[in-house]
């Protein structure tokens, strides 16, 4: 079931705080053409990481700034950019003729550029030394650019280009209720926020980082709003005549990675008196029902996306044996990670029969996990979780595995659930709310009379593995790989396939270039533009006018 090489899978992990990754597919209920020229002279961006361009736990725009890679033979000697290669930059740049360069140029950039080394701790290849093949930009996520972030007075010193107008305003970590009620920072400082468990890491990275990120992104239009800076107003006062939508990502993974317990007696989490996130189809329509229409009544065509099944996506392993190895270059499952991980260990370590005896160790951790923490038949582990039994039960100097060292409960029974796994009673639970969002966005979008992208039609035609969106993804490189031994060298939802980036949750480069594909034709379809479709085999090469190096989180 071998399907990557040590250079293609597994990240260390950080919990990050979106889920998408898409194609070209969209709905459009009740959308009639306006054909007016004048739609795209003006685009903002509502939205979270997905809209800001965020990749592999870190948000950066500089191109080679001073963050040398720490890792001896890397093949990036920098931390790669990753907001002007976001799909909302992809759009803008299409929609107005203009290139990749512009965007990273401070003086022409519409993006809120963020300087080196970067917000957040980006995740970079691990040099050849180390026992899992990627590993941290940075020694904290608490250096002093991240926690400038954090203040009203300092974010300038985060951005290259802080005078200038942004028209992305995506925060990383908002969900849709906060695009409307949250005018400042939820945590202070990158201390770690009382009332949040230890046991709760995903969720505090994930509040954490929204809150080192809205004045990064907004700060500059407190001046004209005051108290009243949020992300729906700055989008106001900005004059849109288009606005894109993609919120929902976050009320998801703050419930999947707090274990379901988040707005649960703790204030903490609440923006007013509200919880930060919607808990029923209702406010979910609430919440959109106003994004929507107060951008409307501002003079805006809308467009919003829907999210994706977030299981699909590699931050979630299956615990589950694939089927038949195919799967594995389809979909992520934990035993064909493992495998990929540590066939290269043990040849390193001149094991005779390393690829029998690796293919024996991974089904060895699987099938412990499975049975110590109740996941079969349709549990997952996060990213971070997988990364943790791998460390606990490999010893790196030989090169054994005792798998009765794994302990996924670090603070007593139960309590990884969400940071570490899922149990399949909790998978279900994540995914009948990821079922409620989406209901809710449609039914606002379908009230208002505009279109959706929607993401999730195009992930789950990808995870399938059979059909147009499979079909045109996988054709992006369909030359066998000869290190993984798969049909087709990129692109699919499986770790390390090309579509999302290592942290298992945002796309890549390719992957965000699917995504301004399917946003391009629904926008062209629904308002009568004719805004050029991206070269989506350019992105991932690194050639033409939307690329400036080939994709880093892809294969090649």
């Amino acid at each position: 079931m071998k399907f990557h090489s040590t250079q293609e899978i597994l990240t260390v992990a950080a919990l990050v705080s979106l889920a998408a990754c898409g194609g070209s597919g969209s709905t459009v209920p009740n959308a009639q053409p306006s054909f007016a020229p004048g739609v795209t002279s003006r685009i903002v961006g509502v939205g979270d990481s997905l809209t800001a361009g965020y990749q592999a736990g870190g948000f950066l725009g500089q191109f080679q700034p001073p963050v040398p890679n720490p890792n001896a033979g890397a093949p990036f000697p920098i931390v790669p950019p990753g907001q002007e290669s976001g799909w909302w930059s992809l759009l803008y740049q299409q929609a107005n003729g203009l290139t990749w360069a512009s965007q990273a140029n401070p003086q022409t950039t519409v993006l809120p550029l963020i300087a080196g080394p970067g917000l957040g701790n980006q995740l970079v290849t691990a040099g050849p030394t180390s026992p899992l093949p990627f590993s941290n930009s940075k020694a904290s996520d608490c250096q002093s650019d991240d926690m400038a972030g954090f203040s009203s007075s300092l974010w300038s010193t985060t951005r290259l280009n802080a005078g200038g107008t942004n028209y992305d305003l995506g925060v990383p970590g908002i969900t849709i209720h906060e695009a409307i009620a949250m005018n400042q920072p939820l945590a202070p400082t990158c201390a770690p926020i009382p009332g949040i468990a230890p046991s709760l890491a995903g969720l505090l990275a994930v509040v954490n980082g929204e809150s080192s990120l809205f004045y990064p992104v907004l700060g500059q239009y407190q001046s004209q709003l005051g108290k009243n800076l949020t992300e729906l107003n700055a989008a106001v006062m900005l004059k849109p005549t288009l606005a894109t939508v993609w919120l929902g990502g976050n009320d998801l993974l703050k419930y999947a990675f707090s274990g379901g317990q988040f707005c649960l007696g703790d204030s903490t989490h609440m923006v007013g008196n509200t919880c930060a996130i919607d808990t029923s189809g209702a406010q979910v329509q609430a919440d959109m029902t106003t994004i929507i229409s107060t951008l409307q009544k501002a003079g805006a065509k809308v467009v919003v996306a829907n999210i994706p099944n977030v299981l699909e996506l590699p931050q979630f392993a299956r615990v589950a044996n694939p089927p038949a190895a195919a799967a594995c270059v389809v979909q992520t499952y934990l035993v064909c990670v493992y495998e990929g991980v540590l066939t290269p260990i043990f040849i390193a370590k001149g094991d005779p029969n390393a690829i029998a005896d690796a293919q024996a160790a991974a089904l060895g951790i699987t099938a412990y996990v499975a049975a110590t923490y109740h996941l079969s038949p349709s549990g997952y582990l996060t990213e971070t979780g997988a990364i943790t039994a791998l460390e606990q039960a490999l010893n790196p100097l030989t090169g054994a595995v005792t798998v009765t060292n794994i302990n996924l409960d670090p603070t007593g029974p139960g309590t990884g659930i969400g940071a570490l796994y899922l149990t399949p009673a909790f998978a279900a639970q994540v995914q009948s709310y990821n079922d409620t969002l989406n209901a809710g966005i449609g039914a606002a979008a379908s009230a208002l009379s505009v279109p959706v992208v929607s993401v999730k039609d195009i992930n789950d035609g990808i995870a399938s593995g059979t059909g147009p969106f499979f079909a045109q993804v996988a054709s992006i490189n369909p030359a066998p790989n000869p290190k993984t031994g798969a049909p087709f060298t990129c692109c699919s939802l499986a770790f390390g396939f090309g579509l999302l980036s290592f942290d298992g949750v945002h796309p890549s480069n390719t992957g965000y270039a699917l995504i301004a594909d399917a946003f391009i034709q629904t926008i062209n379809s629904a308002y009568g533009t004719s805004i050029p479709q991206p070269n989506l085999q350019a992105v991932y090469q690194g050639t033409g006018t939307n690329a400036a190096f080939p994709d880093p989180y892809a294969p090649h």
